[in-house]
C-alpha cells in the first residue's frame, strides 16, 4: 500500500522525502480526501513500529484490526487510488487489479499473523 502512494506520488511528478509527504501530496492533488489520508497515515506509523520497535506492538489490538477487518477499506483506497492513475492517463488498465487480487496481495501478511496468533493462543 505505501509502495502504491509512492508510486502514485511519482507518477504524479513529485519526489516525495518520505511516505507521510506523499500522502499530503495525494490529499492535494484530490486522490485522496482527508479521512482516507489519516487511515494511511496510521499504516506507516504502524508499518514504522513493526520495522523498528517491533517490541511495542500490541498482539490484542492487531488480533482486533483482523478480526473486525478493517483492513478492507485499504482494498478501497487502493482501488481509487488505480482508478485515479487510470483517469489521469497515467496507468494502463490491468486485468490483475481487480479489487479480489488487490485484497488477495494486501491479505497475505495479515493472513499469517492471524495463524501465528492462532498457535501461541
Amino acid at each position: 500500500m505505501i509502495d502504491m502512494v509512492l508510486r502514485m506520488v511519482s507518477l504524479l511528478g513529485y519526489a516525495p522525502s518520505a511516505p507521510i509527504e506523499a500522502i499530503e501530496i495525494l490529499t492535494r492533488e484530490n486522490v485522496l480526501p482527508r479521512e482516507e489520508a489519516e487511515l494511511l497515515r496510521k499504516v506507516v506509523g504502524f508499518r514504522n513500529i513493526v520495522v523498528h520497535e517491533y517490541l511495542r506492538i500490541d498482539r490484542d489490538i492487531v488480533a482486533r484490526i483482523l478480526g473486525e477487518r478493517r483492513y478492507l477499506k485499504l482494498v478501497d483506497i487502493a482501488k481509487k487510488i488505480l482508478e485515479e492513475a487510470r483517469k489521469r492517463g497515467l496507468a494502463r488498465p490491468s486485468r490483475f487489479a481487480t479489487r479480489s487480487n488487490i485484497l488477495h496481495e494486501l491479505s497475505k501478511p495479515l493472513e499469517e499473523f492471524a495463524l501465528r496468533k492462532q498457535l501461541e493462543v
